[in-house]
Formats: C-alpha cells, structure tokens, sequence
C-alpha cells in the first residue's frame, strides 16, 4: 500500500476505526460509503449493488414515526424519502467508481449471526430497533459465506483484476449473543475467511485483527470503558500491525512524516495572527509542499485552512 493507492474498507465499525486512521494519514479511501454492516451477507450486498449500479427506490424503505429507512442500510441513511434515496444512490456511485479502481479492498466483518426478515424472506444490514419479532436469528455456516464469496471475488476479479482483498474479523466481542455464541461467531468467520484464502491464495489476504486483540492485548486495560471495544490506544497497535504488514519500510517512514505534518495542522494556535503562528504555519505548508512534489499526498484542503487562519498569502 502507497499513497498511490486507492483503498476501500467495508463492514463493521472496526473497519471504521482502521479506515479514520489511513484517512487521518492522508491516504486515498473511500469508508463504507453505504454504512457499517456487521455480517457477511450484508457486507457482500452492498458490494454486488455497487457493481450492479443496482439504485435504491422507494421500496427499499419503510416510514415508522415520519423517518425514512431501509433494512439494507445504516441509520445514516434516514430521513426525508427522496432525500435518502438521492444520498443512497450518490453513495452507491461513488462505491461502484472505487470498487472498479481500487488497490486494496479491506473488508472487516463483525459478526456470523444474522437477521432475516420473516415475511420478506432477506437478511436485513441493520433492524432499526424493530419489533423483534419481525426477524429470525439465524447463525450463519462457513458454506453459507463462502459460497457466497466465491462468487463475488470472482466478480471482483473480472471487474478490477489488479484489486487486492484483505480479510478481517473484527475484534470487537458481541457480548449480547453471549460469550460462547461471540466465539462461535468469530470461529465461524475466521474458518470461512481461512477456506477464501486457500482458494484465492493471489487474491485474498487474512490479517489477524482478531487474534491481535485476543492474545498480543490479552489484558483488559487494552478495552474501552463497555469492556467490547478496544480502546484507541489497542486499535493503534493493531493499526501499526497493519502497517508493517502491507507498507514497505520506505512507505511507512514516509507515513510518519505525514503524521508529523497533520500533528501541526491540528495544533492549536493561541493567536494564529502571531509572528510565530505565521511563521509554523508557513514552515508546515513548506513541508506539505515537499511530499506533494514527490508523493501523491493531497494537503489541500489543510494547506488552505492554514492559509486563512493565519492570514498568510497563497503560498
């Protein structure tokens, strides 16, 4: 990975977490433009919707209290009827334009159990707190998602032959399916991903996220308050893992320096109509300018906001 590449990251809201930290970085990612989705079904959906250019319509959503929503999608995309359909949509095209010319496609799934709608007869991507009853509880099989997935990477395949797919199973534990459900979960994911990587051994890539959080952080002050979730500090080691497993050293060397560079863009300024404001803030937009020149690294939009905070000229 370089910042030549273009990147898509899908599923559950760790991938959320790894994604922010390749876009705080500067890298070019597009981060589940159709929302988090925690299980593998719904994960491919939005994939094969993407490529279909398969649009969203009215029958897609239902209205409860006034709001707009629809089971194929995160709550993000809830509102007003022809306004959600029309940021859907927009969302959909900017992940078929990605997913055609993607580099990477990291795809992170959370969770093996899922929920089918009983009277259509479809795994829905999110329940919008409706009636329990509405929805069977069914655990997925490692045939289930893989036969499944075969199927997509082939599809991948023909459409960006170049695009490389990494695999992951979020280490974020669903403790209200139970502790041993959780585990079965997660065993039924990773066995799933393990049979795609024997089979797509040029194609497809596990990276241990889980495994990280299960047996590298094995100790509780690695978790967020909720006891579920790592803690920022356990995602950034799990993000350096990741780094040391898809950048080269010259990659990463170059990544810290970017991460230098957003560390003073995100300084706070006492008065940055100062002297010495001007002065930090022109010696950043210099070296901004140096990895633009050599590198695909876009400081835009911080070069401008730089300049207009401090006064300074067009640099």
């Amino acid at each position: 990975m370089t910042y030549d590449s273009k990147v898509v990251s899908l599923g559950s809201c760790f991938s959320t977490e790894m994604g922010n930290r390749l876009l705080d970085r500067k890298y070019d990612v597009l981060l589940n433009p159709l929302g988090i989705a925690f299980n593998p079904l719904s994960i491919a959906m939005q994939i094969e919707k993407s490529l279909d250019l398969d649009y969203f319509n009215e029958d897609d959503f239902f209205c409860r209290d006034g709001i707009w929503r629809s089971f194929l999608l995160h709550s993000d995309f809830s509102g007003e009827l022809q306004k959600t359909i029309l940021n859907a949509n927009n969302a959909l095209r900017d992940a078929n334009e990605y997913l055609k010319t993607a580099d990477f496609i990291l795809l992170t799934f959370g969770s093996a159990f899922v929920y089918r709608h009983k009277e259509q007869n479809f795994v829905v991507a999110n329940c919008h707190k409706e009636d329990a009853g509405v929805f069977k509880r069914e655990l997925l099989t490692v045939d289930e998602i893989t036969s499944v997935y075969k199927k997509l990477i082939d599809r991948i395949a023909d459409t960006n032959p170049d695009a490389s797919i990494v695999m992951t199973v979020s280490p974020i534990r669903h403790l209200r399916d139970g502790l041993d459900e959780n585990s079965l979960s997660k065993a039924t994911l990773r066995l799933a991903i393990n049979e795609l990587v024997k089979q797509y051994k040029e194609r497809v890539e596990y990276f241990p996220s889980y495994e990280i959080m299960m047996d590298d952080l094995r100790d509780y002050r690695f978790y967020a308050e909720d006891m579920l979730h790592p803690s920022s500090v356990a995602v950034d080691y799990i993000f350096e893992k990741f780094s040391e497993t898809t950048m080269s050293a010259d990659q990463i060397a170059l990544m810290r320096r970017v991460e230098k560079i957003m560390d003073g863009v995100n300084h706070r300024m006492s008065d940055p109509q100062s002297a010495n404001s001007k002065q930090f803030a022109a010696k950043l937009i210099m070296n901004m300018n140096e990895l633009t020149g050599k590198y695909h690294v876009d400081f835009k939009r911080e070069k401008l906001d730089l300049i207009n905070r401090c006064g300074l000229e067009m640099v």
